[in-house]
């Protein structure tokens, strides 16, 4: 659909497993994933435009052989689960342009074995955990990580919803 001038990604009914969604599609930028777009969808690879800003609430939801994430260099917000049971993702880099991240959005990530954050940018990965850089809100415990006794900081003023789920 196109809003404004811009094109924004509604759903999927391609059979392509390997999705590369472009910069711009017939001259417009792309500049939004809507909610649900792949939700359980059988892709196992997508590389998002750099004009692309936004990937909505579980857009990306139940992907189960979705194994590789590429984010554009301009995504600004992934809504909450938005990777949500992606349960071959196997590793992502947050790039510096993220500002906001919704609760859930790894949960269910059963094969996420690394999450990079770009130097420069809003969070910060400390002791298997990911937080905002000013270590206010918990997004995420790295499923990955085996955290033993995890002691939250008296900095944190929000924990996002099922940042601990699968910590076994």
């Amino acid at each position: 659909s196109t809003e404004k001038g811009e094109v924004i990604i509604t759903a999927y009914k391609g059979d392509s497993k390997n999705i590369i969604i472009p910069s711009k599609i017939r001259g417009k930028k792309v500049t939004q994933i809507d909610s649900g777009s792949f939700e359980e969808s059988d892709i196992t690879s997508i590389e998002i435009g750099d004009n692309v800003t936004y990937i909505g609430k579980s857009a990306f939801r139940d992907c189960k052989s979705l194994k590789t994430v590429k984010l554009g260099k301009s995504i600004l917000n992934i809504d909450e689960g938005a990777f949500n049971e992606c349960s071959a993702l196997e590793e992502i880099v947050l790039p510096k342009s993220l500002e906001k991240l919704g609760g859930s959005i790894f949960a269910g990530c059963t094969s996420l074995k690394k999450v990079t954050v770009e130097d420069g940018g809003n969070f910060v990965i400390k002791d298997g955990v990911l937080f905002s850089t000013d270590m206010k809100i918990l997004y995420f415990a790295l499923p990955y990580q085996d955290l033993g006794n995890c002691v939250c900081p008296d900095s944190v003023e929000e924990i996002k919803p099922l940042a601990c789920y699968e910590c076994e």
